[in-house]
């Protein structure tokens, strides 16, 4: 039987082999990688992170800077930036990269940019007169009783841009289509009959019921045959026949506002009397027809004559005038008719015009008492290479130059 102190020495031998080869084994592991190399780190940082700081760091938290092992017992006073500073840093840091910025336009751009804003919003209320004509004339046609409160509404804006400029005119004018010929030609003939009424010095609450009478003048035309309305050539005695019943066709699409309108049913039904009584359905003379219908009439030839119809092309505006003057002059009202002369220059304001020189020139100024030789502004020379800058000339005061035709 072995002795005590055999088997203790036994025992610590075999020990100090296991501990010898644990620590060799540990010695021939291969090493971790990442961010920590044992265990052995890995727990350590823990620990050391636990003893800096018991609850571990959420994802909301930012970093905390280290704080110093010792502080003074003195707090240190608390300073607050200024408004102005904590905003400048707050963009500092969260603002996209610094860019440079663009030198301030010149007064020529930014009178450029301005007329484009201009010719921009006029076209879009231009447009908008057209959706809502066009909405009254689809109620018409499938038989549902014509609803007048969305063209009400913009009335006002449209006669303060009429008063004010000339963007609405000129898009009124313009040989170009931006809907169904009807509600083209019927908010064509508004714009218009707006200008003529202005040119007689009408009250805004006279304009306001011109306006409106402008706009659904022609309804009754719904009910003429489209092979009659767009026929190449002239229209036989019947096809004529048929058309002078627009009219008639136009008080029934607006029967249910004649005791509230009374002004727009006469302006239907008479603007195709003539003064001198050569119009229909009654033939009416003089001041039987009534002004509204008088200063259409004047408005709805001149706009025919502008944008022609299916067997003609349309005139520039001076040709159209000096017709409406020579063969047609006796039909009007000689005051409608000068009012016409007064506002509707020959070469409105931003049209485009040739010059004898070959030139291409815009129409910036209206000489009121020579209509014929405004101010221009020549863009283009004649062999059509574009001026820049363009340059101005006052065809009153250079005699030899002068326009030969209007291009738009």
């Amino acid at each position: 039987m072995p002795k005590m102190k055999d088997v203790l020495k036994s025992y610590k031998e075999l020990q100090d082999e296991t501990e010898k080869s644990n620590a060799n084994k540990e010695k021939n592991r291969p090493k971790e990688t990442g961010s920590f190399s044992s265990l052995e780190t890995l727990r350590e940082a823990l620990l050391k992170n636990i003893k800096t700081k018991k609850t571990p760091p959420t994802e909301e938290e930012s970093p905390q800077p280290a704080k110093p092992e010792t502080q003074s017992p003195i707090p240190p006073k608390e300073i607050k930036a200024s408004p102005e500073k904590e905003e400048k840093v707050e963009k500092t840091q969260f603002s996209a990269p610094q860019t440079f910025e663009k030198p301030p336009p010149t007064q020529k751009e930014t009178k450029k940019r301005e007329e484009e804003i201009i010719v921009f919003n006029g076209l879009n209320f231009y447009l908008d007169l057209h959706r809502k004509i066009g909405q009254i004339l689809s109620d018409a046609r499938n038989n549902f009783q014509i609803n007048v409160t969305s063209i009400l509404k913009v009335i006002p804006a449209m006669i303060d841009s009429i008063r004010t400029g000339e963007e609405l005119f000129i898009l009124a004018i313009q040989r170009k289509r931006y809907a169904t010929w009807l509600a083209s030609h019927m908010v064509n003939v508004a714009v218009i009959s707006v200008k003529l009424g202005l040119g007689l010095k009408l009250s805004d609450t006279e304009l306001h019921k011109l306006a409106l009478s402008g706009f659904l003048h022609d309804i009754g035309m719904l009910k003429i045959p489209n092979r009659i309305i767009f026929k190449h050539g002239k229209l036989t005695e019947d096809e004529f026949e048929i058309v002078k019943r627009h009219p008639e066709y136009g008080l029934q699409y607006v029967s249910h506002l004649k005791d509230t309108m009374p002004y727009l049913i006469n302006a239907i039904y008479q603007e195709h009397e003539r003064y001198d009584g050569s119009g229909y359905p009654k033939g009416l003379r003089g001041d039987e027809i009534s002004l509204f219908a008088r200063i259409i009439g004047l408005a709805d030839t001149f706009e025919a004559l502008v944008h022609g119809r299916a067997y003609r092309d349309g005139f520039i505006t001076q040709k159209a005038i000096q017709t409406i003057i020579q063969y047609r002059g006796k039909s009007f009202d000689p005051k409608v008719l000068k009012a016409m002369l007064n506002t509707i220059s020959i070469f409105p304001v931003g049209s485009y015009v040739q010059l004898n020189t070959g030139e291409i020139a815009k129409v910036v100024s209206v000489n009121k008492q020579r209509p014929v030789r405004p101010i221009v502004e020549v863009v283009k020379d004649s062999n059509g290479n574009v001026i820049n800058p363009p340059y101005r000339i006052d065809l009153e005061k250079e005699p030899l130059t002068y326009i030969v035709k209007q291009i738009s």
